[in-house]
């Protein structure tokens, strides 16, 4: 843009008038008219309802791939797991429960611990207030 032009352009933005002679006086009169008029439009009735659908699709859409995942990551889980046991040879053996019989009484004490651990976080940590 030249000197001339711009010195145009600022009396135009001064609103000091179109100059007419200028060769892009009418240009700019139709251009500055066209953004002085508020754009006619209106959205359609169901406008709101079509873009909430949209977006449910969109999250119902995800949560299936979300859960097609999930079930591929637990069917190869598995498999690596049963590979892992027909590779290596793996045999469960229970024996160790036998010791546990003697251990009656620390099993009754950790078992009353964990209930009054879990009564005292409902009575006094985490009360749920009725208003």
């Amino acid at each position: 843009m030249n000197r001339e032009e711009e010195r145009f352009q600022e009396k135009i933005e001064a609103n000091m008038g179109f100059d007419e002679s200028h060769p892009d006086g009418r240009a700019y009169r139709q251009v500055f008219q066209a953004l002085s008029t508020p754009p006619r439009y209106t959205l359609p009735d169901a406008f709101a309802d079509k873009v909430l659908r949209k977006v449910e699709q969109k999250e119902q859409r995800s949560l299936r791939v979300t859960y097609a995942w999930l079930v591929a990551g637990i069917v190869l889980l598995m498999g690596a797991c049963a590979a892992a046991v027909v590779l290596t040879g793996f045999t469960f053996e229970a024996g160790f429960l036998r010791n546990m019989a003697d251990y009656k009484g620390l099993l009754a004490f950790g078992v009353a611990f964990v209930l009054l651990l879990h009564w005292v976080d409902k009575r006094l940590i985490h009360r749920h207030d009725p208003s």
